[in-house]
């Protein structure tokens, strides 16, 4: 059973670590607004992590990563849309995501607003 809860920046980083991608590895840098940690779990073992940003009206989904054990069954998309969800419950009003693979997003309905060689970055307008 996957479950999806709320985890300390100190947890994050240390799965974050295990990604095979260098530029996964780090912490998003503080600056303004509030980061959010969400761990994802299969029988209380870690198997995800992504983060969420917040900064007054918006948001952007940060990092997010499945462990290589655990990809393919749906715990990416569960990522995003549980972080959709804690976005509306704050009351953010567009979420922005740059995405090294764009086919999830493309798919629902988000809006492409930049290409660059290694990402594409979407927004979302969200209905509170």
């Amino acid at each position: 059973m996957l479950v999806i809860r709320e985890i300390p920046e100190e947890q994050a980083a240390r799965i974050l670590f295990r990604a095979e991608d260098r530029d996964l590895r780090r912490l998003p840098s503080p600056g303004r607004g509030r980061h959010i940690w969400f761990g994802a779990f299969v029988r209380g073992e870690e198997a995800g992590v992504a983060c969420l940003w917040i900064h007054k009206r918006n948001a952007e989904l940060k990092r997010c990563l499945v462990l290589p054990l655990w990809r393919g069954r749906g715990i990416g998309e569960a990522l995003i849309l549980h972080r959709l969800k804690v976005a509306r419950e704050h009351g953010c009003k567009l979420v922005r995501v740059n995405a090294m693979n764009p086919s999830w997003f493309e798919r629902n309905g988000w809006t492409l607003i930049r290409k660059t060689t290694r990402f594409h970055t979407f927004v979302r307008g969200l209905w509170v």
